[in-house]
C-alpha cells in the first residue's frame, strides 16, 4: 500500500512528528516498517482527516 514518511504525514495532518508517533504507537495510525524506516498508510492518515477527534482538554478532577 501507498506510504507517507512520519514527517509527511505530520505536515498532513497539521502536527508534529512526535505526535504521528504517539498515534502510531497508540494504534490510531497505520504504520509498515521497510527495513529500519517505519511508515504511515496514507489510507490511515486520510481516515484521520475524515474523523478527526473533538477538541477537547481532559477535566482536572478536585483533589480532596
Amino acid at each position: 500500500s501507498k506510504c507517507y514518511t512520519i514527517e509527511e504525514a505530520a505536515e498532513e495532518l497539521g502536527v508534529t512528528a512526535g505526535r504521528v508517533s504517539q498515534l502510531a504507537s497508540a494504534g490510531k495510525l497505520q504504520t509498515v516498517t521497510f527495513g529500519k524506516r517505519r511508515m504511515v498508510t496514507i489510507a490511515s492518515v486520510n481516515e484521520r482527516k475524515k474523523n478527526p477527534p473533538a477538541p477537547h482538554r481532559p477535566k482536572k478532577h478536585a483533589m480532596a
